[in-house]
């Protein structure tokens, strides 16, 4: 009876984190932040920090950052991605400087390197985008001539 009372129990737990999705991961990344970073708010009494920060801690690496590795997309549309850009850079900073373990593992360095190659696709097509608006602008200075 105990045994299947816990398991029971390890199960909603479980069940509470399956099914992922952008807007839940964007609303964790949010609250960490909030807890670990600008702490001011963040506790009600000083001895919840500790437990807290496990917990936080715990939640992303073992749901968070594999859920972002595994839903990369590989697309210039921001709704496909797993999470902002704004919200990456925010927790890549955050993990830089307090869990440079997390930082450096494998999936983080590769969610990085999306990241990156996802800036350098929309920098290469705002630069192609000014060519184009340019060309078109000197065309239609020389038709009005």
């Amino acid at each position: 009876m105990w045994k299947e009372w816990r398991r029971e129990l390890a199960e909603r737990r479980e069940g509470t984190w399956r099914l992922m999705n952008r807007q839940r991961v964007a609303a964790f990344i949010r609250l960490y932040l909030l807890a670990l970073v600008y702490r001011e708010n963040a506790y009600r009494y000083p001895g919840e920090e500790k437990g807290a920060a496990k917990v936080l801690n715990e939640a992303l690496v073992r749901r968070v950052i594999p859920f972002i590795y595994k839903n990369r997309v590989w697309t210039m549309d921001d709704t496909l991605w797993p999470i902002s850009l704004k919200q990456f850079q925010g927790l890549n900073e955050h993990l830089a400087d307090n869990l440079p373990k997390v930082h450096a593992g494998h999936q983080w360095q590769n969610i990085i390197n999306y990241y990156r190659e996802i800036v350098r696709e929309l920098e290469e097509w705002k630069r192609l985008e000014r060519l184009e608006r340019e060309a078109m602008e000197a065309y239609e200075h020389c038709m009005a001539m």
